[in-house]
């Protein structure tokens, strides 16, 4: 019986295994078609040209003058080779950095010698500015210009604008392109940083005394593997990287904000539907003595009938019974709950925060309308979230931010979009063409690039609600 029993296990580990090799991550191939992944090389070779200056004895050691003896020190160094190789096989280069780096944050650090205190301090650096500060923008502009064949927008000027057409015309060139013909995601791990969708900075927010990063980002939950015999959800596990960034951010006391879009519940039809156990792990990050130095999560709902003012909701015309069920629904607590708040955020300020912003959301965007049809209160639900997500940020005053789904092409590409054009709005009354190019960059490209799709038409619906009545108001 023993014999069977290890005989099982071993046949079920090999399956699972099998499974990730076989699965593997999404194709992505039109991202290696752009120019990103070269230039996420070309700025990774120029971050640790400038970084290794700063730290002498592995300056030494990288250019073969002091010896790397311990296994750590001999995989920082096939990094730093790894870093100035010049082959034309993005993705195979990609995937190798991924490992390797994985591999340095993955394991305890040394502080034996000169040199590898060197190194932890290196990697503590370079993983801070993988999470925090590569600026990918211009490259994705760029990228998302050429792929498209999208026509850079002429400035415009505040009063006279008319964003939700700008974004209607713009998904409409996309959705009728038949290259972009998509995949099934289901049939790939979710392996965000390993498929090549890389954080990059959106925009800076303004707090006092500093600027903090706003970051696009996919989950840093991964997939370590699928049983295909048995269909089992895959097993779940941070990212390394993340954790790390945020270990390494906890030692210069600064604090990050994860914003997730993630759900919260079960998703009532997919039966192996894993989102809502990603989401605990991420929300999990403020409980864990060593993460929760620096964690900061707010989990917001972007799937419930509610959200999208259907079902039970759709003829809630009424504004202040409208209000009612949003104040309800962000303050409810329990298995049911569909938003988490952060346990640093003050439960009687953050309540009445959020009582604030909906009433401000209304008054300001909506003029206090007594009736809002459901396309309305779809775009009111996405601005009190904007303004929810300025709060948090305010009220926790963080050093970075990462705003976030699964994939970050539809839930929080869309709202990326509506966080930018926000900024935008306060910078000048008249919006540029280059700024508002990359606006549908960020919106339009991820789906593109990431799933060889478009964003999701509803996601589109909600966000030109949304961004109409930001700029009226």
């Amino acid at each position: 019986m023993i014999r069977y029993c290890l005989a099982l296990c071993l046949f079920l580990t090999v399956s699972a295994l099998w499974a990730a090799e076989k699965k593997g991550t999404p194709p992505s191939y039109r991202l290696y078609q752009t120019e990103l992944p070269a230039a996420f090389r070309s700025q990774v070779r120029s971050f640790v040209t400038r970084a290794l200056w700063q730290y002498p004895h592995l300056l030494r050691m990288s250019l073969g003058k002091e010896a790397a003896k311990t296994r750590y020190q001999k995989q920082t160094a096939d990094f730093l080779l790894l870093v100035q190789e010049q082959g034309s096989d993005l993705r195979a280069w990609h995937e190798r950095f991924i490992h390797h780096f994985r591999s340095l944050t993955s394991g305890e650090q040394e502080a034996s010698s000169p040199l590898s205190r060197d190194i932890a301090a290196f990697l503590d650096a370079f993983a801070i500015w993988v999470f925090s500060e590569d600026d990918l923008s211009d490259a994705f502009l760029a990228s998302y210009e050429r792929d498209t064949g999208f026509k850079p927008i002429q400035d415009q000027k505040r009063e006279t604008m008319d964003i939700s057409k700008l974004l209607g015309e713009a998904y409409e060139q996309h959705r009728h392109m038949p290259k972009y013909v998509g995949y099934d995601k289901e049939n790939y791990l979710t392996e965000i940083l390993l498929e090549g969708n890389m954080p990059l900075v959106v925009t800076l927010f303004d707090l006092p005394g500093k600027k903090v990063p706003i970051m696009r980002s996919g989950t840093m939950v991964r997939d370590l593997a699928i049983d295909e015999i048995s269909q089992k959800p895959p097993v779940l596990a941070m990212s390394p990287e993340f954790t790390y960034y945020l270990l390494a951010q906890a030692k210069k006391g600064k604090t990050h904000l994860y914003v997730n879009f993630m759900r919260q519940i079960q998703h009532h039809t997919k039966q192996h539907d894993v989102e809502d156990q990603r989401t605990r792990l991420i929300e999990q990050l403020e409980m864990d003595p060593a993460t929760g130095k620096t964690a900061r999560v707010i989990t917001l709902d972007k799937n419930s009938p509610f959200y999208y003012q259907e079902g039970p909701f759709s003829d809630l015309n009424e504004v202040a019974q409208f209000k009612r069920q949003f104040l309800a629904n962000l303050t409810q607590e329990g298995p049911t709950a569909r938003y988490y708040w952060s346990k640093h955020l003050d439960a009687k300020r953050w309540k009445e925060t959020l009582n604030t912003i909906v009433e401000q959301v209304h008054q300001r965007y909506f003029g206090s309308k007594a009736e809002l049809s459901a396309a309305e209160r779809s775009g009111f639900i996405e601005l009190a979230y904007l303004k929810i997500v300025e709060a948090a940020i305010q009220q926790l005053n963080v050093d970075a931010v990462n705003i976030s789904c699964r994939h970050c092409i539809d839930r929080a590409a869309s709202f990326i979009g509506l966080f930018y054009f926000d900024q935008l709005l306060k910078q000048s009354p008249t919006l540029s063409g280059e700024k508002l190019s990359r606006l549908m960059a960020f919106v339009y490209a991820p789906g593109l690039f990431f799933h060889d799709r478009p964003i999701h038409v509803y996601r589109v619906e909600i966000l030109q609600s949304a961004a109409a009545a930001l700029q009226k108001g």
